[in-house]
C-alpha cells in the first residue's frame, strides 16, 4: 500500500483588485477563490515547478506580507491515514517561509 500524495496550493489571501488582475495575467493557473474579507481578493495557485518562480517573483514585486499567504495542503478523497507531501513543499518554504494549512 503506497502513500497518498497531498495536493499543494499556494494562496495569496489579501490582494487588492490591481494585484489580482496582475496575478491572473502573469500566472495562467491562478484561480480566484472566496475571500473572508469583502474588500480583498484571494487566489489559489497549484504549486508546481513551473509556477514556483512566478509565485516568488510576484510575492517580492508586490511586497506581499508573509501573513497574507499560505501553503494549502489538500488530502485526496480516497486517501487513508498515510499521506506524503511532494518535495516542492520544502522547496517553496525555502523561498517563502509562510504558514501551512490543511
Amino acid at each position: 500500500m503506497g502513500l497518498a500524495m497531498l495536493s499543494i496550493y499556494f494562496r495569496f489571501l489579501k490582494l487588492n483588485k490591481m494585484q489580482l488582475l496582475t496575478l491572473v495575467r502573469e500566472i495562467a493557473d491562478a484561480e480566484e477563490i472566496k475571500s473572508k474579507d469583502s474588500h480583498s481578493f484571494a487566489v489559489m495557485i497549484p504549486l508546481c515547478e513551473a509556477n514556483l518562480d512566478d509565485i516568488t517573483m510576484f510575492f517580492v514585486r508586490q511586497q506581499i506580507s508573509i501573513d497574507d499567504c499560505d501553503l494549502h495542503l489538500v488530502k485526496p478523497a480516497e486517501a487513508s491515514s498515510a499521506l506524503c507531501a511532494p518535495m516542492i513543499l520544502n522547496k517553496m518554504l525555502k523561498h517563502i517561509d509562510c504558514k501551512v494549512s490543511v
